[in-house]
């Protein structure tokens, strides 16, 4: 009798260590602004499974474009942000389903953040998850593609341009790896 509870034992306890253990997002009440992300999430095919609300909230000045944590959310843009220099930029963050990144990473749902600037969604950018490290790789377009096949060019190509455009690049924080960035910045 005691071989078969240590075997029972043994199994439910190894049926429970392969369960997913996937992050808890908490979901905020819906606002105007975070409506129109919404209806832009829908309207791009994605379903949007929580609500995560106001990420930051800053005014974008040119000489942010030195630093490295906004040359990051750039380079996933269809615009450059010239257009929005001196205007307040928010970032609303969501989990949505139904995203490519929902396949590749095997997760159900995908970290998906919108640039909203006076009431108009401008940009954004989506970030993989996994049960494991929560957040993989770096910042990724909206729709999920490489940073080479949405630019159209090379990184570095694109990093020159970015150079002669705006006049360098500056570190500003060093961190130890890409999720304590993501994690300091994005997430609570």
């Amino acid at each position: 009798m005691i071989k078969k509870t240590v075997v029972l034992f043994l199994i439910i306890l190894l049926c429970s260590s392969c369960e997913k253990d996937y992050p808890e997002f908490e979901e905020v009440e819906t606002d105007v602004i975070s409506e129109i992300g919404i209806n832009h999430i829908e309207e791009d095919g994605y379903n949007v499974v929580k609500n995560l609300g106001l990420g930051s909230e800053y005014m974008l000045l040119e000489e942010y474009m030195l630093e490295t944590d906004h040359i990051k959310i750039w380079v996933v843009q269809d615009i450059y942000p010239d257009d929005y220099f001196g205007k307040v930029i928010m970032h609303y963050k969501y989990l949505v389903e139904d995203h490519p990144h929902d396949d590749r990473y095997g997760y159900p749902y995908t970290y998906m953040v919108l640039m909203i600037c006076e009431g108009e969604v401008i940009g954004g950018f989506t970030i993989p998850i996994t049960n494991e490290d929560i957040l993989v790789g770096g910042v990724s377009p909206m729709d999920g593609d490489d940073q080479k096949s949405h630019m159209g060019m090379t990184y570095r190509e694109w990093i020159a341009n970015w150079k002669d455009r705006y006049g360098g690049v500056r570190m500003n924080k060093v961190y130890e790896s890409y999720n304590e960035y993501i994690l300091d910045h994005y997430l609570d």
